[in-house]
């Protein structure tokens, strides 16, 4: 408990300590510099690379700075990265300090700014201001209205009171709880009702305040989430393959010395290797050290630091997908309107378009093998509707008195829209809802006015699963037929499960609830009785204690206990648009859908039968409560196997292997499963669904057999939970990641209550809907609707995979012929690894003369048009690529990287037999071939880049052109000039002036791309992939029309398939 007196004294604002400012970047000018490159240096890869250049000065093989500029080039643009996001950072700071305000001394008002506000201050904040602390409300309208969209993203207005005091507070240290704000003013308690939270802004009037908690100790800071780095997929594949690659280079770098050695301890006897050390383990350490230097290449530098820009740009593409905006705004676009910030701008962004806050999440989206969603605003639309309800006259004015609602301009604002939806349909049937504060509620009915005084409200949460409010009539009707004038009574509502337990005789209302959910609507129980006017004393005493304490929780019950039943209310909430769409594409790709859900069995299976996740021909089992009370989970779950395997399924139970930690690092460190085959544990989907209710899922984990449901229900096309909490969304999704640690998850959904499921998935999802932002504001990618999920993982998720694979396997080829020619040049100069390249060539050709046409294809890349992959969603599935880089499509690049090596050696090796000289009559071998050999090898990576493409664009001709334009320029500065090394001087003017030159490069250019040329042919003639057929068709003109539209079944029968599809193109 701390004490805050507030600070009347006269005192210049700007010379208090600045307990307000708040500063949330990473560096500043002394701190940027080590702390960046310690950054820099927590990366294993980048150590590696440092090595490297400290060896290149230990002992010359080429120039040092041909391995200190790529790293100085790579540090150069991450620190640009680095300082702009974090002057994005520093400039939002300086706004939120530089904000100004008043504040009070001795009744006068002082002018100041956020950051010198400090605690006990008193502020007078203006309409439309944003609050710059923790405050407590001291004077203003009788109900103060304030937008939280800031902090949690919700639209509708809260009402706040002011305590009209002012005084010492006590209060408990800052936390995290965002519903407890309690203590006392001069001895009179207040609330969170009392108090508004730093990022709220004033809606209706100016208030006075006190400010109570500054700068990072405000519920803001406190729980604004860590950022969390989520891995991609596709580099853990590649990090696995350059492990592999690097304990190949370990072997080489181990091998090759050695012979190097033991045949210098024969050579050594002649003049020329005189110069060699002669101590054979000197020779040894110096043979090693330079071959460490060059089979660096194999791990190419600009990689990693690369893929991080073009992953930028990708999430920025992403964005701008007109197709990704909701249908008005894609309206207005379509007709080349402006869009309206006027029209639009009280929407966040989030609500309109699609967010990227990872875009690593992107390449994911391709292998997303199960998708957990919430239901409620994700598959419907969290639109309410009072459909239906049973129960008495109590209920109807239940309705409109319990609900925590704020009325502005006669329209109504709730936490929730259930509450909406019932306080409106009172309002509609008579019973209007006239006013609400924080002591006073006035309902009019049959035009006459009835007024309770607010003893104490309850709030409903996921665990409470209900909302309790305790009144006291003092004027007008007494409505309610159960008390008389002027005495006390208290209202529950809440969920089926929990309200049976507090309310007398309920076993018959069972059955209208049963009935209500069968038929999909969302159900609340209401209740009610008398009470002692001693409660209000009960509660002065109980209400500033934790709500986990033992005497406040045994008091809540007491006044919650043996009540009289008013009813049951039946709301409907409609389907989101497209979701049966959206659905049939998940299941089209063999998609597992878990629904995670707070509601009723009954309205979660309506629900997925209207959205087809469930069919007719669907067996739907059942692994619920009242399955327990029959035999107990153990035969439950038997029973479940049972009656699996009754269909003629045989269910295999996956091998657990249990290892301790540091066995289970090294098995996921070493394991080349994931680069084998498909990392998936799931077998093909039977077309059967699992209903189990939360109860189930607690008895599961406490009992330890989560993992003998796990291998039932990865056969299943879907799992239904039920009265799921945040907690066990959580447990679901990170349980289902430990025993399938291959698999892929993503989490979607669209309220508080999804945060936990989200941030604990591979890919998380927010839904900007009716419960705020907070799912968006801690999700990887936030989208408007649903139906859009769908667009993200068959077109972008599909295309980014396919540009980024194709990245990392086309980078480590091109850098791997670099290693591979000097092992081979190696054969011809006795193992001593002399340098071929010129290093000056060695350092661009990484940093710009290759990667500026793999980058362009980055962006760029398309292998099958959008709107056929959105017509055709089995395309993902049939994904020929879907796990690359894999060993074998690696290992593939490496055969290619090795032919190309023996290629670009050999052929000029053998052409110039006799020798190459320049036209002066000197011998100019080592230098001229080394240029050769490079002009080979660029004709060689470029053309097999041009290959591996699908769709040319001006920018990738563009690129390629500059690549070419680029190779040229730096060949005649290096023949022009000194200042980039002696290795090129003269040799671009004398090689040009030579027709052999031209000769053995064309001849050398032709036996490296015309075998890969057949080869690539021979593929797409006789052995094409699913994706290839789809793209001859398409130029043929048949797919995606709505005369001709293989279904998968025809695609999978290959052989078929693959006869049409050549048939049609020798016709055409």
């Amino acid at each position: 408990m701390i004490t805050v007196h507030p600070n009347l004294k006269t005192v210049d604002p700007v010379q208090q300590k600045s307990q307000n400012k708040i500063s949330t970047t990473k560096y500043n000018i002394l701190t940027f510099l080590p702390l960046f490159i310690l950054k820099y240096f927590s990366q294993p890869n980048n150590i590696y690379y440092v090595l490297n250049a400290i060896a290149g000065y230990i002992v010359y093989v080429i120039e040092p700075i041909g391995n200190v500029m790529p790293i100085v080039i790579v540090l150069v643009f991450g620190a640009i990265r680095e300082i702009y996001e974090d002057a994005k950072r520093y400039q939002s700071d300086r706004e939120q300090n530089l904000m100004k305000f008043e504040i009070g001394r001795n009744d006068i008002k002082i002018p100041t700014l956020s950051k010198n506000i400090k605690q006990g201050d008193i502020l007078y904040i203006k309409h439309g201001q944003q609050v710059p602390a923790d405050v407590i409300v001291l004077e203003g309208d009788d109900v103060v209205f304030i937008s939280t969209a800031n902090l949690d993203g919700e639209q509708a207005l809260k009402p706040k009171y002011p305590t009209n005091i002012i005084g010492k507070v006590e209060i408990n240290l800052a936390n995290s709880d965002l519903n407890s704000f309690r203590g006392k003013i001069n001895g009179q308690v207040f609330t969170e009702e009392n108090a508004i939270f730093r990022g709220s802004k004033l809606q209706s009037c100016d208030i006075k305040c006190m400010a109570i908690y500054c700068g990072k100790k405000t519920k803001l800071f406190i729980n604004k989430p860590k950022t969390s780095q989520k891995d991609s997929r596709l580099l853990q594949r590649l990090n696995k393959l350059t492990l592999y690659l690097a304990l190949s280079s370990l072997f080489i770098m181990i091998l090759f010395p050695l012979i190097n050695v033991f045949s210098d301890s024969y050579y050594q006897q002649f003049p020329d290797y005189q110069a060699e050390p002669q101590d054979l383990g000197l020779n040894y350490i110096e043979k090693l050290i330079i071959y460490f230097s060059l089979l660096a290449y194999f791990i190419p530098v600009s990689l990693f630091a690369s893929i991080e820009v073009i992953r930028l740009i990708q999430g920025i593409l992403v964005q701008n997908d007109r197709n990704l905006l909701v249908q008005p705004v894609q309206l207005l676009i379509e007709n080349k309107q402006k869009v309206s910030s006027s029209e639009y701008g009280e929407y966040n962004p989030a609500e309109l378009s699609c967010i990227v806050r990872s875009s690593v999440s992107i390449e994911n989206l391709a292998e997303v093998d199960i998708i957990f969603s919430d239901k409620t605003g994700t598959l419907t639309k969290n639109e309410m509707e009072l459909k239906k309800y049973n129960g008495t006259e109590n209920l109807k004015f239940g309705m409109a008195i319990c609900a925590n609602i704020v009325i502005n301009h006669g329209e109504y604002f709730g936490e929730s829209p259930d509450e909406v939806a019932l306080v409106n349909y009172a309002r509609n049937n008579g019973v209007e809802l006239i006013s609400r504060t924080d002591k006073l509620i006035t309902i009019q009915y049959k035009d006459q006015i009835s007024e309770f005084v607010i003893i104490s409200s309850i709030p409903f949460t996921s665990e409470r699963k209900r909302m309790t409010i305790a009144l006291s009539h003092i004027s007008g009707l007494k409505l309610f037929d159960f008390i008389e004038d002027k005495q006390s009574f208290v209202l529950t509502k809440g969920a089926d499960t929990i309200m049976s337990t507090i309310i007398k005789n309920f076993d018959n209302t069972q059955e209208i609830v049963t009935s209500f959910s069968t038929e999909g609507y969302r159900t609340l129980v209401f209740s009610g009785k008398k009470i002692d006017d001693s409660w209000q004393g009960v509660w002065n005493q109980i209400k500033l204690l934790p709500i986990i304490d033992y005497k406040y929780t045994q008091s809540i019950q007491q006044i919650e206990s043996s009540q009289l039943l008013f009813g049951v209310s039946a709301v409907e909430d409609k389907l989101q648009d497209n979701l049966p769409i959206f659905i049939n594409q998940v299941q089209e790709n063999d998609i597992r859908l878990w629904i995670l859900t707070g509601d009723k069995t009954e309205t979660a299976l309506f629900i997925a039968k209207n959205a087809g996740i469930v069919d007719k021909n669907t067996q739907v089992l059942y692994l619920t409560e009242k399955e327990l009370l029959k035999g107990g989970l153990e035969s439950s779950v038997q029973n479940l196997k049972t009656d699996i395997e009754s269909t003629g399924l045989s269910i295999q139970y996956l091998k657990r292997v249990k290892t301790s930690k540091i066995g289970d690092f090294l098995r996921h460190q070493l394991s080349p499963k994931p680069v084998f085959h498909p990392p998936t544990s799931f077998p093909d989907i039977q077309n059967f669904v699992i209903v189990i209710d939360g109860e189930c899922v607690n008895q599961l984990k406490q009992q330890g057999m989560f993992y003998n449901f796990y291998n039932i229900a990865r056969y299943a096309k879907s799992i239904i939970v039920t009265r799921c909490s945040p907690t066990q969304k959580e447990l679901i999704v990170e349980t289902f990641r430990k025993f399938s640690p291959e698999s892929t998850t993503l989490a979607v959904g669209d309220g508080q209550n999804d945060v936990q499921m989200i941030r604990a998935s591979h890919v998380g999802i927010g839904i900007a809907g009716r419960e705020g932002l907070q799912a968006c504001n801690n999700s990887d990618i936030s989208i408007p609707e649903l139906h859009f999920l769908g667009r993200l993982m068959l077109v972008h998720g599909r295309m980014v995979h396919i540009r980024n694979a194709e990245f990392f396997e086309y980078s480590v080829y091109k850098n791997a012929i670099l290693a591979i020619m000097h092992m081979v040049f190696a054969f011809f100069n006795r193992f001593t690894m002399q340098i071929v390249l010129d290093s000056f060539l060695l350092v661009l050709y990484n940093v710009c003369l290759t990667l500026f046409a793999i980058a362009f294809q980055s962006i760029s890349e398309k292998d099958i048009d959008d709107k056929i992959l959105m017509d055709n969603a089995y395309m993902l599935k049939a994904f020929s690529r879907r796990y690359h880089p894999s060993l074998a499509s690696l290992g593939i690049r490496m055969a290619l990287a090795i032919y190309h090596s023996l290629v670009i050696i050999l052929v000029p090796y053998f052409m110039y037999e006799n020798g190459i000289y320049s036209t002066n009559g000197y011998p100019q071998e080592l230098y001229a071939t080394g240029f050769v050999f490079f002009n080979i090898l660029m004709i060689a990576t470029t053309a097999e880049l041009f290959m591996h493409q699908f769709r040319w664009t001006y920018f990738g001709g563009v690129s390629v052109l500059l690549s070419i334009g680029m190779t040229i320029m730096c060949s005649w500065l290096g023949n022009s000039s000194t200042n980039y090394g002696v290795a090129l001087l003269g040799i671009t003017a004398t090689q040009s002036t030579q027709f052999s030159y031209y000769l053995i490069v064309a001849i050398g250019g032709l036996f490296c791309v015309v075998p890969s040329m057949v080869a690539y042919y021979v593929q797409q003639l006789w052995f094409p992939s699913v994706s290839d057929v789809a793209r001859q068709l398409s130029c043929a003109g048949r797919l995606g029309s709505e005369d001709i539209k293989p279904d998968y079944e025809y695609v999978q029968d290959s052989e078929r398939f693959e006869q049409d599809v050549i048939a049609e193109i020798e016709i055409k």
